[in-house]
C-alpha cells in the first residue's frame, strides 16, 4: 500500500492536529527568549509570564488586534472571492454555486 492511502490512527490524528499548534508556541518561546536575552525591555515578542499581567496583556492585544483585523479581513475576501468565482460544476451547472 503506498503512504498516501494510509489512513491514520485515531492518536496519530491527534498528535498530527496539534503538532502544528506546539510548533507555534515553541518557535514563540524561542523568539521571545532570544528577543528577550539581547533586550530585557523588548515588547515586540513578550515572554509569556509577562502576558499574565492583564495590563501587558491588554496593551499587547491592542498592538495585534488591528494586524488580526486585517488579516481576517482578507481572509473573507478570499474566501468571498473563491466563492464568487468558482465554476459552474459540470452536471448541475449554476445550480450549485
Amino acid at each position: 500500500m503506498r503512504w498516501i492511502n494510509i489512513r491514520p490512527t485515531r492518536p496519530a490524528l491527534l498528535v498530527l492536529g496539534t503538532l502544528p499548534f506546539v510548533l507555534l508556541v515553541a518557535a514563540y518561546l524561542a523568539g521571545s527568549a532570544a528577543r528577550l536575552s539581547l533586550n530585557s525591555g523588548d515588547k515586540l515578542l513578550p515572554s509569556l509570564t509577562s502576558l499574565a499581567n492583564p495590563s501587558r496583556f491588554m496593551a499587547f492585544a491592542g498592538r495585534a488586534l488591528p494586524w488580526l483585523a486585517a488579516l481576517a479581513a482578507l481572509c473573507l475576501a478570499a474566501g468571498l472571492w473563491l466563492a464568487v468565482a468558482a465554476p459552474a460544476d459540470y452536471q448541475q451547472g449554476e445550480t450549485v454555486r
